[in-house]
């Protein structure tokens, strides 16, 4: 199985050497316009590290034809989404759209193709947007980690030069410098265009070439010349600074993606961690993959991972892991290391063997779950080799023996070709200083607003409709059916809630969501790894969890494989046994959790708004994965308790998507998830919110933060008020469309203070909450503060315009 339709794909050369892809997706009602440049950090030398990502934020700055913040506008003002990325081989732009406005998308690619402007001020005030943005990751133990651990293992190729670029270059980069580094990559010669999606491609290649034949060729790039030499021996890198838990890494040199050795090495990879991500969608298929089991099945870790990217280059293959708080990374590693050369000196399995092909292939299929996914997977092999490499690895995963992963694990899993990085965490007075700036995070209560006058009655407008039809069901069990037939995608959604969220607690936090995750770890008729065996092996994934009002459900698989899949399922919902190991397992997990979030500016200061918003005792107050002392008191007992009393048929929703059957899949839900039992639980008694305190703010110091973190937010209203859509209007013009609404253009664009500026509507059914946040350097918290003061306060006493008012409703639509 291969990309869907990949034979129909047309590949086309402008004759200024601009290649165009072409995929027609017939009836699917939305087309994506992409364009990638083969320029990334490899491009790079030091003193301009960072300069491919930053000409990326400076292609949002408006040309002539674009104002700046009008390239995201346009987009949305027509329901679309839009946005780049940059990668160490790559720079990317697209642009998701209604079909009939794919025009818009070649009209912005072409035009800044060519005319991105590089303003002098412009240029400043990115300067400090992208040193937000790099003290963001730098606040991040696993970024400091892997930074460190890329630029010990490369010691010749660029590739050691982070994305984003040394704090020092950024300081000290020029607006000429970047220009000219524009002028030297951005070119048609130096380009791919990826249209998908529904339109004729005839008419969209004369489009394309009506758009781009005008630009000239730009100069010829010269090849990346160098060469990272065999590494010789291991490589070792320790970063300690105060964190919540500690960290592991371990990196191997491994060959460029065109290299006959990569499609084993792929299948070593889902050996290692379950297939990786072909397209942009995709699923986790780890659980019953070999690091798991060593690792957080033994207790060692929290989580785990491997990472084995397709490069233009000889890259890494990186298997990392969060140490269990308690767990010594010694052990971690020496466990780690084991499994490795487990790999080495034994042929894989017959049943494993076939679970990683199976996977791999399963994620083909969901590469192929809508237009932008494709776009993305298409673009992306093309760059490193080309889009016909889809079919290359589908035709080659089956060639693929167990003694081809034997071989390659045991050529590049080997001691001298290893970079072991660990992140050691120390007590915030043992820092020494080493942090540049001190941060905070900060809380404001402000009396955040009446509904904005102009926004009353806002809503989808009477005559939306959806392109899918959607078809309504009641079980027997009271719970509500949804199907959305769509043949297009070779895949299935499966999402499901019932009413088990942390409101229901009571007085230990953590519990609606220990229940949930505990749900897969053991039923009555299977084992935690029989069960994920028995979803992984068909390459199919699950999930449980729980919200704040919710505990929701989750499955993704192939057609064919979807009754055994909802089967496994409604095992986990009905028949979960709660085992004890488990259930230490799952609670060690969290507490890792509850420590990397105390380490978080974000976390502290979301949590501190919500704490203050809803005092205790009230439900709302706590955090749903819980405080470390409730988490360590919750007992078996009480688990099986809360899932006997509150999973319950009545108020459950399942929703089924995709390529289905509705009368087949109505009677497998009906056999499988219709056994949960009729209930009928009481409602929880929600008591009223205590009256609003004064405005307030809140200081929480953390000196040794690259950046600070600020939330701002008052209560709000409830899901079902009448006023639910005005409000949910105002937030979108606040802080979410385009670049983020008002307030990403101008806390981020105009003042150039911060990488992230937005707002975030809860609508809950008791209670609800606005709020907006930002992340930003030390020095510039009291301006950041000013100004999302400045614009909650505008659209509290001013009245949206009626083209604010029209964007929110298209983008509803």
């Amino acid at each position: 199985m291969t990309i869907v339709g990949l034979d129909q794909v047309r590949e086309s050369q402008l004759d200024n050497g601009l290649t165009v892809l072409l995929k027609p997706v017939p009836g699917c009602a939305t087309a994506t316009c992409w364009i990638w440049y083969r320029v990334g950090s490899r491009c790079e030398r030091p003193g301009i590290t960072g300069a491919s990502h930053w000409v990326e934020h400076m292609l949002f700055k408006g040309t002539e034809r674009f104002r700046p913040g009008q390239i995201m506008d346009e987009v949305a003002r027509r329901g679309g989404y839009c946005n780049g990325f940059t990668w160490t081989d790559y720079t990317v732009y697209f642009e998701t759209l209604p079909a009939e406005h794919l025009e818009l998308g070649l009209e912005i690619e072409a035009d800044r193709m060519v005319n991105a402007r590089f303003d002098a001020q412009d240029v400043d005030s990115e300067r400090t947007v992208i040193i937000s943005e790099r003290e963001g990751a730098e606040n991040e133990p696993e970024y400091l980690l892997s930074e460190a651990v890329i630029a010990s293992a490369f010691q010749v190729h660029p590739y050691r030069f982070p994305v984003v670029g040394w704090k020092c270059d950024l300081r000290a980069m020029t607006r000429d410098e970047l220009e000219g580094y524009y002028r030297q990559f951005y070119a048609p010669n130096n380009a791919v265009l990826v249209l998908v999606g529904d339109f004729d491609p005839t008419e969209a290649l004369a489009r394309a070439q009506a758009r781009f034949s005008g630009i000239p060729r730009g100069p010829e790039i010269e090849p990346i010349r160098a060469i990272e030499p065999e590494q010789e021996g291991e490589r070792r890198v320790t970063v300690r600074r105060p964190g919540g838990t500690a960290y592991l890494i371990a990196a191997f040199h491994t060959p460029a993606g065109e290299h006959e050795d990569t499609i084993p090495l792929l299948v070593l990879s889902a050996v290692l961690n379950g297939a990786p991500h072909i397209g942009m969608s995709g699923e986790y298929l780890g659980r019953s993959a070999r690091l798991y089991r060593a690792l957080v099945d033994t207790g060692l870790a929290a989580s785990t991972g491997a990472h084995f990217p397709l490069t233009v280059d000889p890259h890494l293959l990186e298997c990392f892991a969060v140490a269990r708080t308690g767990a010594e990374l010694a052990a971690l590693e020496s466990a780690l290391f084991r499994e490795l050369q487990r790999l080495a000196s034994d042929p894989v399995s017959a049943e494993e063997f076939d679970k990683a092909i199976r996977q791999t292939q399963a994620q083909m299929a969901y590469a192929s779950d809508g237009v932008t996914s494709q776009a993305y997977a298409l673009g992306r092999y093309h760059l490193v080799s080309s889009y016909r490499y889809l079919d290359t690895l589908a035709e080659g995963l089956p060639r693929v023996t167990p003694e081809d992963v034997q071989r390659v694990a045991a050529h590049y899993l080997s001691e001298n070709n290893r970079t072991a990085g660990w992140f050691i965490p120390t007590e915030p007075s043992d820092a020494g200083g080493v942090g540049e700036v001190s941060a905070h995070a900060h809380f404001f209560a402000t009396g955040v607003p009446s509904i904005p006058s102009a926004t009353t009655g806002a809503g989808p407008s009477e005559g939306a409709h959806l392109d899918f039809p959607i078809i309504r069901e009641t079980l027997d069990n009271g719970a509500a059916l949804l199907m959305s037939p769509n043949s297009r995608t070779p895949a299935i959604a499966v999402h499901g809630s019932v009413n088990a969220g942390a409101v229901a607690d009571g007085d230990q936090p953590g519990l609606a969501q220990m229940t949930a995750r505990l749900l897969r770890r053991g039923t009555e008729s299977r084992t935690a790894r029989q069960i994920a065996e028995e979803a992984e092996s068909v390459g199919a994934s699950i999930e449980f969890g729980a919200g704040r009002e919710e505990a929701h459900f989750g499955a993704k698989c192939l057609p064919e494989d979807l009754p055994g899949v909802l089967e496994l399922v409604a095992d986990c919902l009905v028949s979960p046994v709660f085992p004890a190991d488990q259930v230490e397992l799952v609670r060690g997990q969290m507490l890792t959790e509850i420590d990397e979030r105390e380490d978080s500016t974000r976390s502290r200061a979301h949590r501190e708004l919500q704490e203050r918003l809803f005092p205790s005792p009230h439900p709302y107050h706590a955090p749903t994965g819980g405080y470390r002392e409730s988490v360590e008191q919750i007992t078996r007992d009480g688990l099986v308790t809360f899932h006997r009393s509150h999973y319950d048929g009545v108020g459950a929703v399942v929703t089924v998507a995709g390529a289905l059957d509705p009368l087949a899949v109505r009677a497998a839900v009906a056999d499988t998830i219709g056994r949960l039992p009729h209930l009928d639980a009481a409602t929880p008694e929600i008591p009223p919110v205590p009256d609003q305190p004064p405005a307030q703010r809140v200081d929480i110091p953390m000196p040794h933060k690259f950046q600070c973190d600020i939330a701002l937010g008052d209560r709000s209203l409830v899901r079902d008020d009448p006023d639910y859509y005005a409000l949910n209007a105002a937030n979108l013009i606040l802080g979410r469309l385009g670049l983020n609404g008002r307030l990403g253009r101008v806390v981020r664009e105009t003042l150039g203070l911060a990488y992230y500026s937005l707002s975030h509507l809860d609508a809950w059914r008791w209670a609800g909450r606005w709020l907006a946040f930002a992340g930003v350097n030390a020095d510039n918290i009291e301006r950041a503060i000013d100004a999302i003061r400045a614009e909650m306060t505008r659209i509290a006493h001013e009245p949206v315009t009626d083209e604010e008012l029209a964007d929110a409703r298209n983008h509803w639509i």
